[in-house]
């Protein structure tokens, strides 16, 4: 997720959802996703990301890898022994971030579907958007994206000094 606003809150399981990064939105998400529950809209979406990016809705995570975009790996986030910690990992050029339910995380089924896994730091389950506000900050920061934002803030300011 790449804000609150995308993921599903429920008092009860939280649903399997993600989102793809590719641009052009917030940290260049292309597209969000839910897996086995619907979503809606959120007063705290203050960027209204349902105009601004599809949102797709898929019965099972088999159904969503079975219509992944071409070379587009479905990559797991899960407190997992063999997966890759986030600092240390390079993002693919396309990927889809697959975030478990809160209270228990992607489910053995969903894990095997995953083409790769990744880990946050720390021991303990994070909240659904922020854990996704995390990886794409953390995709968008690694990106040639944030070295070309700065470049064109630095130039901005010489030419105001």
């Amino acid at each position: 997720m790449a804000s609150a606003p995308l993921a599903s809150r429920t008092a009860r399981r939280s649903p399997t959802s993600g989102l793809s990064s590719v641009p052009p939105t917030l940290f260049d998400a292309a597209f969000a996703f839910t897996v086995g529950r619907r979503w809606k809209r959120e007063s705290s979406d203050t960027l209204q990301s349902w105009r601004n990016m599809p949102l797709f809705h898929f019965a099972t995570v088999a159904d969503l890898r079975e219509h992944l975009p071409h070379s587009c790996p479905l990559v797991g986030v899960e407190l997992h022994p063999k997966a890759h910690p986030l600092a240390s990992w390079k993002h693919p050029e396309r990927a889809c971030y697959l975030l478990g339910a809160e209270d228990h995380g992607l489910t053995a089924e969903e894990i095997a579907e995953c083409h790769t896994l990744i880990v946050l730091p720390g021991r303990q389950s994070m909240n659904v958007a922020c854990a996704g506000s995390v990886i794409l900050y953390d995709r968008f920061a690694k990106s040639r994206a944030l070295s070309d934002d700065v470049a064109r803030f630095d130039v901005d300011l010489q030419a105001t000094s």
